[in-house]
Protein backbone atom coordinates (compact mmCIF):
# COMPACT_ATOMS: atom_id res chain seq x y z
CA UNK A 1 0.00 0.00 0.00
CA UNK A 2 2.82 2.41 0.86
CA UNK A 3 4.42 1.80 -2.54
CA UNK A 4 1.10 2.54 -4.23
CA UNK A 5 0.74 5.85 -2.41
CA UNK A 6 4.33 6.78 -3.25
CA UNK A 7 3.74 5.96 -6.94
CA UNK A 8 0.57 8.07 -7.03
CA UNK A 9 2.42 11.00 -5.45
CA UNK A 10 5.31 10.63 -7.88
CA UNK A 11 3.01 10.55 -10.93
CA UNK A 12 1.03 13.52 -9.59
CA UNK A 13 4.24 15.48 -9.19
CA UNK A 14 5.30 14.80 -12.78
CA UNK A 15 1.87 15.68 -14.14
CA UNK A 16 1.82 18.91 -12.13
CA UNK A 17 5.29 19.81 -13.36
CA UNK A 18 4.24 19.16 -16.97
CA UNK A 19 1.17 21.37 -16.61
CA UNK A 20 3.26 24.18 -15.13
CA UNK A 21 5.82 23.92 -17.94
CA UNK A 22 3.04 24.17 -20.56
CA UNK A 23 1.66 27.40 -19.10
CA UNK A 24 4.44 29.59 -17.77
CA UNK A 25 2.62 32.27 -15.80
CA UNK A 26 5.72 33.76 -14.23
CA UNK A 27 6.24 37.50 -14.57
CA UNK A 28 8.67 38.33 -17.36
CA UNK A 29 11.39 40.77 -16.29
CA UNK A 30 13.24 42.20 -19.27
CA UNK A 31 16.94 42.99 -18.84
CA UNK A 32 19.86 43.63 -21.18
CA UNK A 33 21.66 40.39 -22.16
CA UNK A 34 24.74 41.21 -20.05
CA UNK A 35 22.60 41.60 -16.94
CA UNK A 36 20.79 38.34 -17.72
CA UNK A 37 24.13 36.55 -17.91
CA UNK A 38 25.31 38.09 -14.66
CA UNK A 39 22.14 37.26 -12.76
CA UNK A 40 22.18 33.67 -14.03
CA UNK A 41 25.86 33.34 -13.05
CA UNK A 42 24.96 34.61 -9.57
CA UNK A 43 22.14 32.06 -9.30
CA UNK A 44 24.48 29.23 -10.28
CA UNK A 45 26.95 30.51 -7.68
CA UNK A 46 24.16 30.54 -5.08
CA UNK A 47 23.34 26.89 -5.88
CA UNK A 48 27.01 25.91 -5.63
CA UNK A 49 27.28 27.74 -2.31
CA UNK A 50 24.26 25.91 -0.88
CA UNK A 51 25.79 22.60 -2.01
CA UNK A 52 29.09 23.51 -0.34
CA UNK A 53 27.25 24.53 2.84
CA UNK A 54 25.43 21.21 3.04
CA UNK A 55 28.73 19.36 2.51
CA UNK A 56 30.31 21.35 5.35
CA UNK A 57 27.34 20.62 7.62
CA UNK A 58 27.67 16.90 6.91
CA UNK A 59 31.28 17.14 8.15
CA UNK A 60 30.19 19.17 11.21
CA UNK A 61 32.23 22.15 10.03
CA UNK A 62 29.74 24.67 11.34
CA UNK A 63 31.95 27.75 11.50
CA UNK A 64 33.04 27.27 7.89
CA UNK A 65 29.43 26.77 6.77
CA UNK A 66 28.38 29.94 8.61
CA UNK A 67 31.20 32.00 7.10
CA UNK A 68 30.46 30.74 3.60
CA UNK A 69 26.76 31.49 3.99
CA UNK A 70 27.36 35.02 5.23
CA UNK A 71 30.08 35.93 2.73
CA UNK A 72 28.55 34.37 -0.39
CA UNK A 73 24.80 34.61 0.28
CA UNK A 74 24.20 36.77 3.33
CA UNK A 75 23.73 40.49 3.75
CA UNK A 76 27.52 40.90 3.66
CA UNK A 77 27.57 39.71 0.05
CA UNK A 78 25.15 42.37 -1.20
CA UNK A 79 27.70 45.18 -1.49
CA UNK A 80 30.21 42.93 -3.26
CA UNK A 81 27.74 41.86 -5.92
CA UNK A 82 26.42 45.32 -6.65
CA UNK A 83 29.95 46.63 -7.23
CA UNK A 84 30.80 43.74 -9.54
CA UNK A 85 27.65 43.92 -11.63
CA UNK A 86 26.92 47.37 -12.95
CA UNK A 87 25.81 47.65 -16.55
CA UNK A 88 25.88 51.06 -18.19
CA UNK A 89 25.32 52.77 -14.87
CA UNK A 90 22.27 50.67 -13.93
CA UNK A 91 22.04 48.17 -11.15
CA UNK A 92 20.09 44.98 -11.68
CA UNK A 93 18.01 45.67 -8.60
CA UNK A 94 16.58 48.83 -10.19
CA UNK A 95 15.37 46.78 -13.16
CA UNK A 96 13.52 44.27 -10.95
CA UNK A 97 9.90 44.68 -9.92
CA UNK A 98 9.71 45.70 -6.23
CA UNK A 99 8.43 42.27 -5.11
CA UNK A 100 11.29 40.50 -6.92
CA UNK A 101 13.80 42.87 -5.34
CA UNK A 102 12.26 42.15 -1.91
CA UNK A 103 12.65 38.41 -2.52
CA UNK A 104 16.33 38.94 -3.34
CA UNK A 105 16.80 40.93 -0.17
CA UNK A 106 14.93 38.21 1.71
CA UNK A 107 17.43 35.67 0.39
CA UNK A 108 20.33 37.68 1.81
CA UNK A 109 18.60 38.24 5.16
CA UNK A 110 17.65 34.58 5.57
CA UNK A 111 21.19 33.51 4.64
CA UNK A 112 22.55 35.76 7.38
CA UNK A 113 19.99 34.28 9.79
CA UNK A 114 21.15 30.81 8.77
CA UNK A 115 24.77 31.79 9.48
CA UNK A 116 23.78 32.83 13.01
CA UNK A 117 21.74 29.66 13.57
CA UNK A 118 24.59 27.41 12.39
CA UNK A 119 27.00 29.05 14.82
CA UNK A 120 24.47 28.47 17.61
CA UNK A 121 24.10 24.84 16.47
CA UNK A 122 27.81 24.35 16.98
CA UNK A 123 27.44 25.56 20.55
CA UNK A 124 24.31 23.64 21.52
CA UNK A 125 24.76 20.58 19.29
CA UNK A 126 21.37 20.87 17.57
CA UNK A 127 21.10 21.25 13.83
CA UNK A 128 17.30 21.47 13.67
CA UNK A 129 17.18 25.28 13.74
CA UNK A 130 20.11 25.51 11.32
CA UNK A 131 18.41 23.24 8.78
CA UNK A 132 15.16 25.13 9.25
CA UNK A 133 17.00 28.37 8.49
CA UNK A 134 18.71 26.81 5.44
CA UNK A 135 15.29 25.69 4.25
CA UNK A 136 14.20 29.34 4.53
CA UNK A 137 17.10 30.37 2.29
CA UNK A 138 16.12 27.81 -0.31
CA UNK A 139 12.46 28.85 -0.03
CA UNK A 140 13.48 32.36 -1.14
CA UNK A 141 15.10 30.85 -4.25
CA UNK A 142 12.07 28.67 -5.01
CA UNK A 143 9.67 31.57 -4.49
CA UNK A 144 11.50 33.89 -6.85
CA UNK A 145 12.06 31.25 -9.53
CA UNK A 146 8.37 30.33 -9.32
CA UNK A 147 7.22 33.93 -9.72
CA UNK A 148 9.70 35.47 -12.16
CA UNK A 149 11.69 34.80 -15.29
CA UNK A 150 14.19 37.06 -16.99
CA UNK A 151 14.69 37.87 -20.63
Amino acid sequence: MKNHVALVLLVSTFLSASAVAATDNRVLVEMPPMMQQQIRADMRDHMMTIQQITALLSKEQYEEAADLAENKLGVSSMGQRSKQHKHKGQSRAKMMPPAMRQMGQGLHRTASQFAREVKDAELDGGLGRAFSALSGVMLQCVGCHSAYRIQ
